[in-house]
């Protein structure tokens, strides 16, 4: 099997000043797992790379080595650039992605029950809409997201494991990761 690309989410580091993790040094851990063409987006955690392997085992394997290399765990995401693709394709909210900072893409550990759709659309009172398509949930928030009391209860209500970025970051790691893999493809 070919190498494919992959963008890797991290949960929880850099934010608010704690769990501090240098992207290079994150670079650094990915490369020394053997994936290639390792790019970093931000400091919020987002890495864009290629190798043979396939997602499930990436995670497991990033997430162990993340947590021997800086001493903290944090949460995985890892899809592959199809994935990434079809996220982008199929936003639901049209016009939406003019102001990316309305607009965010949670990416699911996995699709999320009916029970905690329900729970969520019961609490969801406020201004902010959301659309889940099997593990994503795509959230606009038309007031803010760092105003938004309904994006802090997301992933506690749907009972799955999730990380989010805003639409801007969604659409670069999109640019980031095609590139790399047309860069991988070429002779």
């Amino acid at each position: 099997m070919g190498a494919r690309t992959f963008v890797a989410l991290f949960s929880g580091i850099n934010v608010g000043g704690k769990r501090i993790v240098g992207m290079a040094d994150l670079r650094s851990m990915l490369e020394d797992l053997g994936f290639d063409e390792v790019a970093t987006y931000v400091q919020s955690g987002n890495a864009v790379f290629r190798t043979g392997s396939q997602a499930g085992p990436i995670a497991a394997a990033v997430e162990e080595k993340f947590e021997k290399r800086f001493g903290f765990f944090s949460r995985v995401m890892v899809r592959d650039l199809a994935w990434l693709r079809k996220l982008v394709a199929k936003n639901p909210f049209e016009g939406a992605a003019e102001d990316p900072r309305q607009l965010h893409a949670y990416v699911l550990q996995r699709a999320p029950g009916r029970d905690g759709i329900a729970r969520l659309a019961r609490e969801n009172t406020g201004t902010e809409r959301f659309h889940v398509r099997e593990d994503a949930l795509y959230l606009l928030t038309p007031d803010g997201f760092g105003r938004s009391k309904f994006a802090a209860l997301l992933p506690a209500r749907l009972e799955v494991p999730a990380t989010a970025r805003n639409w801007r970051t969604v659409t670069s790691l999109l640019a980031i990761a095609e590139a790399a893999e047309r860069a991988g493809a070429a002779p």
